[in-house]
Protein backbone atom coordinates (compact mmCIF):
# COMPACT_ATOMS: atom_id res chain seq x y z
CA UNK A 1 0.00 0.00 0.00
CA UNK A 2 1.06 3.59 -0.52
CA UNK A 3 2.69 5.58 2.26
CA UNK A 4 0.50 7.58 4.60
CA UNK A 5 1.94 10.81 3.27
CA UNK A 6 0.89 10.00 -0.30
CA UNK A 7 -2.52 8.81 0.90
CA UNK A 8 -3.10 12.06 2.79
CA UNK A 9 -2.07 14.11 -0.24
CA UNK A 10 -4.90 12.53 -2.24
CA UNK A 11 -7.34 12.85 0.64
CA UNK A 12 -6.61 16.57 0.59
CA UNK A 13 -7.54 16.80 -3.10
CA UNK A 14 -11.04 15.38 -2.52
CA UNK A 15 -11.85 16.13 1.13
CA UNK A 16 -15.41 14.80 0.88
CA UNK A 17 -14.02 11.28 0.42
CA UNK A 18 -13.62 9.12 3.50
CA UNK A 19 -10.95 6.53 4.18
CA UNK A 20 -12.43 3.10 3.47
CA UNK A 21 -9.18 1.18 3.64
CA UNK A 22 -5.49 2.03 3.68
CA UNK A 23 -5.56 2.28 -0.12
CA UNK A 24 -9.10 3.52 -0.89
CA UNK A 25 -11.04 6.76 -0.41
CA UNK A 26 -14.80 6.49 -0.99
CA UNK A 27 -18.09 8.28 -0.68
CA UNK A 28 -21.54 6.73 -0.71
CA UNK A 29 -24.18 7.82 -3.22
CA UNK A 30 -27.49 6.00 -3.54
CA UNK A 31 -26.77 2.28 -3.79
CA UNK A 32 -23.07 2.47 -4.68
CA UNK A 33 -19.71 3.52 -3.28
CA UNK A 34 -17.55 5.72 -5.46
CA UNK A 35 -14.01 6.94 -5.01
CA UNK A 36 -10.29 6.51 -5.50
CA UNK A 37 -8.04 3.50 -5.17
CA UNK A 38 -4.28 4.02 -4.89
CA UNK A 39 -2.80 0.81 -6.22
CA UNK A 40 0.84 0.33 -5.32
CA UNK A 41 3.40 -2.18 -6.47
CA UNK A 42 3.89 -5.23 -4.26
CA UNK A 43 7.57 -4.36 -4.16
CA UNK A 44 7.54 -0.62 -3.51
CA UNK A 45 4.85 1.33 -1.62
CA UNK A 46 5.62 4.64 -3.34
CA UNK A 47 5.23 3.06 -6.78
CA UNK A 48 1.54 3.53 -7.58
CA UNK A 49 -1.33 4.28 -9.96
CA UNK A 50 -4.64 6.03 -9.28
CA UNK A 51 -8.02 4.54 -10.17
CA UNK A 52 -11.55 5.86 -9.99
CA UNK A 53 -13.83 2.99 -9.07
CA UNK A 54 -17.49 2.39 -8.39
CA UNK A 55 -18.71 -0.53 -6.26
CA UNK A 56 -22.19 -1.81 -5.62
CA UNK A 57 -23.93 -2.03 -2.28
CA UNK A 58 -26.25 -4.84 -3.37
CA UNK A 59 -23.67 -7.61 -3.57
CA UNK A 60 -23.52 -9.97 -0.59
CA UNK A 61 -19.84 -11.02 -0.62
CA UNK A 62 -18.33 -11.03 2.89
CA UNK A 63 -20.93 -8.62 4.22
CA UNK A 64 -19.93 -5.78 1.91
CA UNK A 65 -19.50 -5.44 -1.79
CA UNK A 66 -16.69 -6.78 -3.91
CA UNK A 67 -18.49 -6.14 -7.18
CA UNK A 68 -16.78 -3.56 -9.37
CA UNK A 69 -19.16 -1.67 -11.59
CA UNK A 70 -16.31 0.17 -13.28
CA UNK A 71 -12.79 1.38 -12.65
CA UNK A 72 -10.75 3.82 -14.71
CA UNK A 73 -7.09 4.65 -14.46
CA UNK A 74 -5.94 8.22 -14.12
CA UNK A 75 -4.53 9.21 -17.52
CA UNK A 76 -2.26 11.88 -18.88
CA UNK A 77 -3.34 14.31 -21.57
CA UNK A 78 -2.39 11.92 -24.40
CA UNK A 79 -4.20 8.96 -22.87
CA UNK A 80 -1.17 7.40 -21.22
CA UNK A 81 -1.39 5.98 -17.72
CA UNK A 82 -0.39 8.44 -15.02
CA UNK A 83 2.16 6.24 -13.25
CA UNK A 84 4.25 7.50 -10.34
CA UNK A 85 7.21 5.26 -9.65
CA UNK A 86 8.72 6.84 -6.53
CA UNK A 87 8.16 9.32 -3.73
CA UNK A 88 10.40 11.70 -5.63
CA UNK A 89 8.18 11.45 -8.73
CA UNK A 90 5.10 11.88 -6.54
CA UNK A 91 6.46 15.10 -5.08
CA UNK A 92 7.45 16.40 -8.52
CA UNK A 93 4.36 15.40 -10.52
CA UNK A 94 1.62 15.48 -7.88
CA UNK A 95 0.26 18.90 -8.84
CA UNK A 96 -0.08 17.68 -12.42
CA UNK A 97 -1.70 14.42 -11.29
CA UNK A 98 -4.09 16.39 -9.08
CA UNK A 99 -5.12 18.58 -12.02
CA UNK A 100 -5.76 15.56 -14.22
CA UNK A 101 -7.76 13.85 -11.46
CA UNK A 102 -9.96 16.91 -11.03
CA UNK A 103 -10.51 17.07 -14.81
CA UNK A 104 -11.31 13.37 -15.20
CA UNK A 105 -13.03 12.51 -11.92
CA UNK A 106 -13.94 15.78 -10.23
CA UNK A 107 -17.60 15.81 -11.31
CA UNK A 108 -18.34 12.57 -9.43
CA UNK A 109 -16.23 13.07 -6.30
CA UNK A 110 -18.19 15.80 -4.56
CA UNK A 111 -21.18 16.37 -2.28
CA UNK A 112 -23.70 16.64 -5.14
CA UNK A 113 -23.34 14.26 -8.08
CA UNK A 114 -25.40 14.40 -11.24
CA UNK A 115 -26.51 11.08 -12.69
CA UNK A 116 -25.40 12.32 -16.11
CA UNK A 117 -21.86 12.82 -14.77
CA UNK A 118 -21.73 9.16 -13.72
CA UNK A 119 -23.24 7.94 -16.99
CA UNK A 120 -20.87 10.08 -19.05
CA UNK A 121 -17.96 8.16 -17.57
CA UNK A 122 -18.90 5.10 -19.59
CA UNK A 123 -21.02 6.48 -22.41
CA UNK A 124 -18.40 8.84 -23.82
CA UNK A 125 -17.20 7.90 -27.34
CA UNK A 126 -13.87 6.50 -26.15
CA UNK A 127 -15.72 4.08 -23.81
CA UNK A 128 -18.27 2.88 -26.37
CA UNK A 129 -16.57 -0.47 -26.92
CA UNK A 130 -18.26 -3.59 -28.27
CA UNK A 131 -17.20 -5.70 -25.32
CA UNK A 132 -20.06 -7.35 -23.40
CA UNK A 133 -17.81 -7.91 -20.40
CA UNK A 134 -17.41 -4.13 -20.09
CA UNK A 135 -21.15 -3.43 -20.32
CA UNK A 136 -22.44 -6.25 -18.11
CA UNK A 137 -21.81 -4.50 -14.74
CA UNK A 138 -22.75 -1.11 -16.20
CA UNK A 139 -26.15 -2.39 -17.30
CA UNK A 140 -26.69 -4.09 -13.95
CA UNK A 141 -25.94 -0.77 -12.24
CA UNK A 142 -28.50 1.08 -14.38
CA UNK A 143 -31.03 -1.72 -13.86
CA UNK A 144 -30.48 -1.55 -10.08
CA UNK A 145 -30.78 2.24 -10.23
CA UNK A 146 -34.12 1.98 -12.06
CA UNK A 147 -35.33 -0.38 -9.32
CA UNK A 148 -34.01 1.88 -6.55
CA UNK A 149 -35.66 4.98 -8.09
CA UNK A 150 -38.77 3.03 -9.16
CA UNK A 151 -38.21 4.54 -12.61
CA UNK A 152 -40.05 2.49 -15.23
CA UNK A 153 -38.97 4.81 -18.06
CA UNK A 154 -35.28 4.35 -17.22
CA UNK A 155 -35.72 0.58 -17.21
CA UNK A 156 -37.49 0.62 -20.58
CA UNK A 157 -34.73 2.77 -22.06
CA UNK A 158 -32.15 0.35 -20.67
CA UNK A 159 -33.92 -2.62 -22.26
CA UNK A 160 -33.86 -0.85 -25.64
CA UNK A 161 -30.16 -0.07 -25.13
CA UNK A 162 -29.34 -3.71 -24.31
CA UNK A 163 -31.30 -4.91 -27.34
CA UNK A 164 -29.43 -2.46 -29.59
CA UNK A 165 -26.03 -3.27 -28.12
CA UNK A 166 -26.53 -7.05 -28.10
CA UNK A 167 -27.03 -7.01 -31.87
CA UNK A 168 -23.43 -5.83 -32.17
CA UNK A 169 -22.10 -8.70 -30.06
CA UNK A 170 -21.22 -12.05 -31.54
CA UNK A 171 -23.24 -14.73 -29.80
CA UNK A 172 -20.25 -16.99 -29.06
CA UNK A 173 -18.34 -14.01 -27.67
CA UNK A 174 -21.23 -13.19 -25.35
CA UNK A 175 -21.24 -16.75 -24.09
CA UNK A 176 -17.48 -16.77 -23.62
CA UNK A 177 -17.34 -13.42 -21.86
CA UNK A 178 -20.35 -13.97 -19.61
CA UNK A 179 -19.79 -17.73 -19.27
CA UNK A 180 -23.55 -18.15 -19.74
CA UNK A 181 -26.29 -17.77 -22.31
CA UNK A 182 -27.46 -14.22 -22.96
CA UNK A 183 -30.96 -14.98 -21.67
CA UNK A 184 -29.47 -16.58 -18.57
CA UNK A 185 -27.54 -13.40 -17.81
CA UNK A 186 -30.64 -11.26 -18.29
CA UNK A 187 -32.69 -13.49 -15.99
CA UNK A 188 -29.92 -13.39 -13.40
CA UNK A 189 -29.89 -9.60 -13.50
CA UNK A 190 -33.65 -9.52 -12.91
CA UNK A 191 -33.20 -11.89 -9.98
CA UNK A 192 -30.40 -9.86 -8.38
CA UNK A 193 -31.71 -6.32 -8.73
CA UNK A 194 -35.21 -6.43 -10.19
CA UNK A 195 -37.07 -6.49 -6.88
CA UNK A 196 -36.82 -3.28 -4.85
CA UNK A 197 -37.59 -4.85 -1.49
CA UNK A 198 -34.90 -7.48 -1.97
CA UNK A 199 -32.44 -4.93 -3.34
CA UNK A 200 -32.85 -2.53 -0.44
CA UNK A 201 -32.65 -5.34 2.11
CA UNK A 202 -29.18 -6.25 0.83
CA UNK A 203 -28.12 -2.59 0.70
CA UNK A 204 -29.23 -2.16 4.31
CA UNK A 205 -27.31 -5.29 5.26
CA UNK A 206 -24.13 -3.88 3.75
CA UNK A 207 -24.73 -0.60 5.58
CA UNK A 208 -24.32 -2.53 8.82
CA UNK A 209 -20.60 -2.51 8.11
CA UNK A 210 -19.12 0.47 9.98
CA UNK A 211 -16.73 1.12 7.09
CA UNK A 212 -19.65 1.61 4.71
CA UNK A 213 -21.90 3.37 7.22
CA UNK A 214 -19.22 5.93 8.10
CA UNK A 215 -18.71 7.10 4.53
CA UNK A 216 -19.89 10.59 3.67
CA UNK A 217 -23.11 10.40 1.68
CA UNK A 218 -23.40 12.45 -1.49
CA UNK A 219 -26.67 13.67 -2.96
CA UNK A 220 -27.60 12.04 -6.29
CA UNK A 221 -29.18 14.58 -8.63
CA UNK A 222 -31.32 12.90 -11.27
CA UNK A 223 -30.96 14.64 -14.61
CA UNK A 224 -31.07 13.72 -18.30
CA UNK A 225 -28.47 11.62 -20.09
CA UNK A 226 -28.28 9.62 -23.32
CA UNK A 227 -27.34 5.98 -23.80
CA UNK A 228 -24.96 5.27 -26.71
CA UNK A 229 -27.88 3.94 -28.78
CA UNK A 230 -29.83 7.15 -28.18
CA UNK A 231 -26.84 9.25 -29.17
CA UNK A 232 -26.49 7.12 -32.30
CA UNK A 233 -30.15 7.51 -33.20
CA UNK A 234 -30.02 11.26 -32.62
CA UNK A 235 -26.91 11.60 -34.77
CA UNK A 236 -28.39 9.35 -37.44
CA UNK A 237 -31.60 11.37 -37.53
CA UNK A 238 -29.67 14.64 -37.71
CA UNK A 239 -27.71 13.27 -40.67
CA UNK A 240 -30.91 12.16 -42.40
CA UNK A 241 -32.49 15.57 -41.84
CA UNK A 242 -29.35 17.33 -43.08
CA UNK A 243 -29.21 15.12 -46.19
CA UNK A 244 -32.92 15.64 -46.91
CA UNK A 245 -32.59 19.42 -46.58
CA UNK A 246 -29.49 19.42 -48.76
CA UNK A 247 -31.29 17.47 -51.47
CA UNK A 248 -34.17 19.93 -51.37
CA UNK A 249 -31.75 22.79 -51.95
CA UNK A 250 -29.94 20.98 -54.77
CA UNK A 251 -32.98 19.71 -56.66
CA UNK A 252 -34.76 22.27 -58.90
CA UNK A 253 -38.06 23.51 -57.60
CA UNK A 254 -41.01 22.44 -59.71
CA UNK A 255 -43.46 25.21 -60.50
CA UNK A 256 -47.07 24.38 -60.95
CA UNK A 257 -48.35 25.34 -64.46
Amino acid sequence: MVSREIFNDWKGVFPFLTEFSKSTLYLRVGIVMLGLRLESSQYESDDYQVYLECRSLWDDSDGYNRFDIFNYRLEGKIGNTFYLSSKKEHDFYFSRAEQRAREQFGDVLQEKIRLSSIMNLFTSPDKDIDNPNFWKPVYEFVFALSTYLDDINLRERLMREIEWKSKRWKYKWVRTEFDMEFEEWMNGMYERVGNREKLMAQVEKNLESWRVRNLNEAQLIIDDFLFPSEKYRNTSQKFKDFFANAMKRLLPTRHQP
